[in-house]
């Protein structure tokens, strides 16, 4: 009677073990928008294929690349820092005005970065994700910057990227883009390496940015 009553147990467990393998797994999450590759139409474009030609014009030792920030290097009242400081390095200001990191990283994929093997790599990107009109969450935003990250390094091994933290943005401490800049830098990168080197961010309240 015992090995009865034994024998339908088990076969219950069989038949619930093989219900739940057959079922369907989970579905995943889609990825976050910051690493997918997106271009940009009107004058976006005609910069990036300015950046492309000058790309094939030859070696780039210096390369910047990121937002408004990084382009603001060529504004005309700090252009003389940029000439005295960094054009004798030959370095390459390869920053567009709102970019994301979607933005960027379909840039690289796409003829700024073929056949360069900077020494360094200046990297500034990712305030736009989280602080313009269809804002990302902060993680999308920590996601692409590392996409980009390894972009280059998948690349260009050999090259030193300085990582710039995400400039706290708004005018007070308070201000609710700054808690999305604190939530970028608290995720930490999922594949360090020495390559890559991490410059700090500003934290008084006299240092801010604005999405650009």
């Amino acid at each position: 009677m015992l090995f009865a009553m034994r024998r339908p147990t088990s076969l219950l467990l069989l038949l619930m073990t093989a219900s739940v393998l057959a079922q369907d797994p989970p579905t995943p999450p889609p990825p976050p928008r910051g690493v997918l590759p997106v271009p940009k139409e009107g004058g976006w474009m005609k910069r990036h294929e300015e950046f492309v030609a000058t790309a094939k014009k030859g070696p780039i030792p210096v390369l910047f690349l990121g937002d408004s920030i990084t382009e603001g290097w060529y504004r005309k009242d700090i252009r003389k820092i940029w000439d005295e400081r960094f054009a004798p390095l030959s370095a390459a200001n390869f920053g567009i005005s709102g970019d994301r990191t979607q933005h960027l990283l379909w840039r690289l994929q796409n003829g700024e970065f073929d056949g360069q093997t900077p020494k360094v790599a200046v990297l500034l990107i990712g305030i736009n994700n989280i602080g313009q009109k269809d804002p990302e969450p902060p993680e999308s935003a920590a996601a692409g910057i590392e996409a980009v990250v390894g972009e280059i390094r998948r690349r260009s091994p050999t090259t030193k990227i300085l990582l710039q933290a995400v400039f706290p943005a708004g005018e007070r401490p308070d201000h609710p883009y700054r808690a999305g800049v604190r939530r970028i830098a608290l995720r930490p990168m999922r594949r360090p390496a020495a390559s890559v080197i991490l410059g700090q961010s500003c934290t008084k309240g006299s240092c801010s940015s604005s999405p650009c």
